[in-house]
């Protein structure tokens, strides 16, 4: 559980590459803004199909493990996409709608699987540790998203971001490569993770 909000701290740093790769990648500032907002829309979406998916797949690790892989998906293919094309712009927003609605899914199924550990801790040992099991999931949110946003920017001034002006092909690789492969690949553990969780099994 502690990994998957680790990695959703980690997928909030590939927003900020986002900014960028949509304004120099794609050329186009609204690009991040109108995703965004369908990503918002489609979390909403997202979120309130857990309360009936949940019951489907009558286990909380495997609809976590499903969501992450519905990112990890959008997010690889829209690393291939020839963003500067009008096609692949089209595509690039169902890509986006598609990881909005994972992400959904993903936020309002972990929540629901917090209780789960402090329920087995009391049984396993007769320690209610849900304080201290909240803090430390959550500080794993916190950790990821401090290591990948200040990652972006430490990491884009490397490799020689010049902030308005053209940017070079290894700008524009890593702009892309953070806003969306590495997302993906982050996901990939974090699905293994979840399709691992036995708890309410």
């Amino acid at each position: 559980l502690a990994v998957a909000y680790l990695g959703w701290g980690v997928i909030q740093g590939g927003m900020t590459f986002r900014l960028y790769y949509c304004t120099y990648n794609a050329g186009n500032d609204l690009l991040y803004a109108n995703t965004q907002t369908l990503w918002s829309i489609m979390g909403m979406i997202g979120a309130f199909s857990v309360t009936y998916l949940v019951k489907k797949f009558e286990n909380k690790g495997t609809l976590g493990g499903i969501a992450f892989s519905v990112i990890a998906i959008g997010s690889i293919i829209s690393f291939f996409l020839p963003i500067e094309a009008g096609w692949a712009q089209t595509v690039y927003y169902v890509m986006q709608g598609m990881i909005g609605f994972g992400s959904g899914m993903m936020l309002g199924n972990v929540f629901g699987m917090m209780p789960d550990t402090a329920e087995y801790t009391y049984d396993k040992y007769g320690i209610y540790a849900a304080g201290f099991l909240s803090t430390f999931i959550n500080f794993m949110l916190k950790v990821g998203q401090a290591v990948a946003i200040s990652g972006a920017a430490l990491l884009l001034d490397k490799v020689g971001y010049v902030p308005g002006g053209a940017q070079s092909t290894k700008v524009l690789f890593t702009m892309n490569f953070g806003s969306h492969m590495f997302v993906g690949l982050i996901c990939i553990i974090c699905a293994i993770s979840m399709f691992a969780y036995k708890l309410d099994k």
